[in-house]
């Protein structure tokens, strides 16, 4: 049985935050791709980032996402869209740990129950009180 204490403790799990993990780094290195792409490269090592980007940006970053243009708010559509892509593979894999931890039990007799908070899974007779 696993309380909300324990479940919340899951989200600590490497299987819930390296699938993440790697989707901010992902994130994160196409902007920085992006970002390098449009700046010009300075004899120094900096870079020099155009104005009309420097303008966009600082716009788009003080626009709620409400107030963005249709094809501003797009591109975070794809965003969320990869996001939920993540998260939809995380719970795959809880799924089939789900699966193989009552594999043994008769589906005949399998119970879900909640008691307090607690969700009990198992056999009928297993679950039963006294």
């Amino acid at each position: 049985m696993i309380t909300n204490r324990e479940r919340m403790s899951n989200m600590n799990d490497p299987k819930v935050i390296e699938p993440l993990a790697e989707y901010a780094h992902k994130a994160w290195s196409g902007w920085m791709r992006y970002l390098f792409n449009e700046a010009t490269d300075n004899p120094d090592g900096t870079v020099t980032v155009p104005e009309w980007a420097v303008s966009r940006w600082k716009r788009q970053m003080h626009t709620d996402y409400a107030d963005l243009p249709e094809t501003e708010k797009e591109s975070n559509r794809v965003e969320a869209e990869m996001i939920v892509t993540t998260i939809g593979n995380i719970k795959r894999i809880a799924a089939e740990e789900f699966v193989k931890r009552v594999e043994g039990i008769d589906p005949n007799c399998l119970t879900v129950e909640r008691r307090g908070d607690k969700w009990i899974i198992g056999n009928d007779k297993d679950n039963k009180k006294g």
